[in-house]
């Protein structure tokens, strides 16, 4: 528990500079432009690609905040010993536990936009703080995925009959 809370907090931390810093720095014919997630969908917007805006905004914004926000929603559920909707928790664990595999995804499209532009002549691309901040979010909830036990999920809470109990016997 005490891993995953870490890594959770770690990544909800990290979520802040990957969606306020430049994702990206582009410099072309002595400009230099620099893109957010946010910026980086509205100018994909703006150039009517709405359809890879809505996958970026989808796996960029959406998909990290709802792993924080599931995962968060999961420990705390754990911590309060609520005994309902275990089913239901166990369904969220292991959707995080899925998309987490996929999430790496925007990280390859940062590293082969690296090596496609031609770096140095015309334009220069290179990864902004966003960048490493979001590569961040992204272990850290994938890490607090696997540090966490789902057995956890269907424990019983120890009650304080039980405790006494148990407590004079030893």
């Amino acid at each position: 528990m005490q891993k995953a809370w870490a890594c959770l907090i770690a990544a909800t931390v990290s979520i802040f500079p990957a969606n306020l810093y430049s994702i990206s720095i582009l410099f072309s014919n002595g400009q230099r432009l620099e893109d957010t997630i946010l910026s980086g969908v509205a100018t994909l917007i703006n150039m009517e690609m709405h359809g890879i805006a809505l996958i970026i905004f989808v796996a960029s914004i959406l998909v990290p905040a709802a792993k924080i926000i599931g995962l968060g929603f999961i420990l705390i559920t754990i911590h309060l010993k609520q005994t309902i909707y275990r089913r239901q928790r166990m369904f969220i664990y292991f959707v995080i536990k899925w998309i987490g595999k996929w999430s790496v995804m925007d990280l390859f499209v940062i590293s082969i936009m690296m090596t496609l532009v031609d770096r140095g002549r015309i334009l220069n691309f290179s990864p902004g703080y966003g960048a490493v901040a979001f590569g961040m979010v992204v272990v850290f909830t994938m890490l607090a995925t696997e540090a966490f036990d789902p057995r956890l999920i269907w424990d019983e809470p120890i009650k304080n009959k039980n405790r006494k109990s148990v407590e004079s016997e030893q």
